[in-house]
Formats: C-alpha cells, sequence, structure tokens
C-alpha cells in the first residue's frame, strides 16, 4: 500500500510496516485486510480527497470482486470543459449496448440523516444521491455516470451563498467606513479652520481648499488601500503554508493538500477604485464646508 503522509502519520506507520484496514464487500459485509506499506507519499488527492493506492487484485478478493472487475471507473480528461460532452457520450455508449445507466446526482430532499456508516462515507464522497443507489435492491450490473461538474453543484450552491454573505458585509463595512470618513474630515476641518480663514485671506480660491481636502482624502484611502493589499498577501503566504489535507470539508477548497489565494489586476484595481470613490464622496461634504468658510468669520473661529 502506497500511503499519504498524513495518513501515515495518523497512524503512526513507517515504510515496511503492515497496517489493518476495514473494508465493506460487494454484499454488504465487513471484512479485514493486511497491507505492507511499501511507500509513504506527500498527498494522494482525487477531486479534493485523499487516498491510498493497494493492489487491485487483493482488494477485489477482499470486497468480492474478480480481480479485473471495477466498482468505480474514473476518466480523466485533458480539456476540463469536455466533461459534460464526454459524460453524456459514455452514457448514450452505455445505453446502446444495452446497460442500465442512471445519471443520478441530485441531491436527495428530506434524508437528513444516514444511519449506515458505509453510507455516510458514500454521502460524504459521491453525494446523497448515490446513497439512493447504494441502498435500491438490484441484480445484475447497473452503472452510473456522474461528472466532476455534478458532484461539485453543492461546493459552487455554498460558494455563491458564502459570496453573497461576504459582499453583503463589504456593503456594511463601507457604509460603516463612509461614516467614519465624513467625520473625520469634519473635526480636520474644524480643527484647521484658522489656516484655512489665512488661506482664503491671501487668495485661495474655494475651488483650491476643497481640492486640497479631497486630494488628501485620495492619498489617505489610497495609501491604506496599498497597506490592506500588502496585509492581505502576507497572511495568504503565511496561511498557504499550512496543510489541511485532514481537515473535513475543507477537500474541494485546497490544492494539493493547501488553500491557495487567488487575486488578478482587476479585481485589485476595482476595490482600489471602490475604497476610492467612497473616500472622496465621504470627504466631499466636508471639503465643501471648509471651502466655503468666510476668511473673516474663519480667522475669529473659536473651538
Amino acid at each position: 500500500m502506497i500511503l499519504p503522509k498524513s495518513a501515515a502519520e495518523r497512524l503512526g506507520v513507517q515504510v515496511g510496516e503492515t497496517v489493518l484496514a476495514r473494508l465493506t464487500t460487494v454484499t454488504g459485509q465487513q471484512n479485514v485486510g493486511e497491507f505492507r506499506v511499501a511507500a509513504v507519499v506527500d498527498e494522494l488527492l482525487t477531486a479534493g480527497f485523499s487516498g491510498a493506492y493497494a493492489s487491485l487484485q487483493y482488494v477485489n478478493e477482499l470486497i468480492g470482486l474478480a480481480p479485473d472487475e471495477y466498482q468505480l471507473f474514473n476518466l480523466v480528461l485533458a480539456d476540463v470543459q469536455q466533461i459534460d460532452a464526454a459524460a453524456d457520450q459514455l452514457a448514450a455508449a452505455l445505453e446502446a449496448a444495452g446497460a442500465p445507466v442512471e445519471r443520478p446526482f441530485r441531491q436527495l430532499a428530506g434524508r437528513e440523516e444516514l444511519e449506515d456508516e458505509s453510507l455516510q462515507l458514500i454521502g460524504q464522497v459521491f453525494g446523497r444521491a448515490a446513497v439512493r443507489l447504494a441502498e435500491e435492491p438490484w441484480e445484475g450490473t447497473k452503472f452510473s455516470v456522474t461528472t466532476l461538474n455534478e458532484m461539485m453543484e453543492p461546493v459552487v450552491s455554498a460558494m455563491t451563498v458564502l459570496d453573497a454573505i461576504a459582499r453583503g458585509i463589504f456593503v456594511v463595512l463601507l457604509l460603516i467606513t463612509a461614516v467614519g470618513i465624513m467625520n473625520t474630515f469634519r473635526m480636520v476641518m474644524l480643527e484647521r479652520v484658522r489656516e484655512i480663514g489665512t488661506m482664503r485671506a491671501f487668495g485661495m480660491q474655494k475651488s483650491t481648499v476643497r481640492s486640497i481636502f479631497l486630494w488628501e482624502a485620495a492619498l489617505i484611502s489610497l495609501a491604506g488601500g496599498a497597506a490592506g493589499l500588502l496585509a492581505a498577501g502576507v497572511v495568504a503566504l503565511v496561511v498557504s503554508r499550512f496543510s489541511f489535507a485532514g481537515v473535513p470539508g475543507f477537500e474541494f477548497f485546497l490544492d494539493g493538500g493547501h488553500v491557495t489565494f487567488a487575486a488578478t489586476a482587476a479585481d485589485v484595481a476595482v476595490n482600489l477604485a471602490i475604497v476610492l470613490v467612497i473616500s472622496l464622496a465621504s470627504a466631499f461634504l466636508p471639503a465643501n464646508a471648509a471651502a466655503n468658510l468666510e476668511p473673516v468669520e474663519a480667522l475669529g473661529a473659536h473651538y
């Protein structure tokens, strides 16, 4: 058996030692096999799940299959855009050969609990629709064709919900930030009333005073955005150094057992632009109030 490093560490085994593995036969019986650890590798990930390799003939003997039979056969395509088309072609070919074929990968409704341990594993790896197939009795051979896209549907749905929640939180934070910027620049204006009055007395135009405040808001927002990007990059770099291969529920979000972060230049530019616009809009009222101060009143103001 070839084990991933994370599994070998949890089991406390090294190359050359033996491990016992419990398996379920095709008839639902429990069986135990003895395997010698031939090698330990970093990770063996299939669709985000960590696995191990063993002799097909020996495993089939343990679960009650012929040496050349399979319960699951994976087809890996060079072009992921062809997954659905290839699955349709495969299902059509099997049906043309007279084989019973199902495309059942749909989430079951009304089933909240899976009582049997083997059914729990099937549901975790292949979805709840596969549980229905496992529970339905049949004779002979039945084929079920599923694709990675179908397996990823629950993950995509979860990501859509999380993305919507994140956008909502982002909007709330923007509103809070806008109020904070407005109050901050109002205080800045009050602290600089005499300076503004002096500049206006020497002939500075209202538009120039307004521009000074707006430029200050723009530079501060861009500097804050750059600092935030730098901090996010450091956090992403640190988190990506840790392996989460053994954490349940993380399988589909990992690349080689690690969390990866992708940020395009367009995303960065859009976010910086949003921050800049919010900052300028929030600072406009205080800047306009500063520009409209009368020089005489400003010079004699006390706050």
